[in-house]
């Protein structure tokens, strides 16, 4: 199968860069809501590490750090794969895939993988901090 699957178990703790509007949104809702377009659908997009946002976002803004529920994720490998992902939705990728996440490698010779989940429910807000890394939201 071109596209391969990743049991990433659980939870991983992720960061998501968004601006001061989004993300006072954010958190008077207490949830984060699915872009409309992404190269994975439209989904909430997430990193690894601060950093590698940043190199994602190319822009200064508030930063979301996150429990996320990855669950076994789907890795798309090829550009075939990749027109599929890009209309992935939550149904589809838990019917037809068996999957919760869609983890993708090596975008745009970015070395950093992308996570990308399209439910807010696999979401859990830890810390919240603006580009000054002042703490704005912190869960108890």
């Amino acid at each position: 199968a071109p596209i391969k699957q990743e049991n990433l178990g659980g939870t991983k703790i992720l960061y998501h860069i968004t601006s001061v509007d989004s993300a006072k949104k954010i958190l008077a809702s207490g949830k984060m809501l699915r872009g409309k377009e992404g190269t994975l659908g439209a989904g909430i997009y997430f990193a690894e590490t601060e950093e590698a946002c940043r190199v994602k976002t190319r822009f200064e803004g508030v930063t979301i750090e996150a429990e996320v529920f990855v669950g076994t994720s789907l890795i798309p490998r090829r550009d075939v794969d990749f027109a599929e992902v890009s209309q992935m939705t939550y149904k589809k990728l838990t019917n037809d895939f068996k999957c919760h996440s869609v983890k993708a490698e090596r975008l745009e010779n970015d070395p950093h993988p992308e996570y990308c989940v399209y439910s807010y429910e696999q979401i859990s807000i830890r810390r919240v901090w603006n580009a000054k890394g002042e703490m704005i939201y912190e869960r108890n």
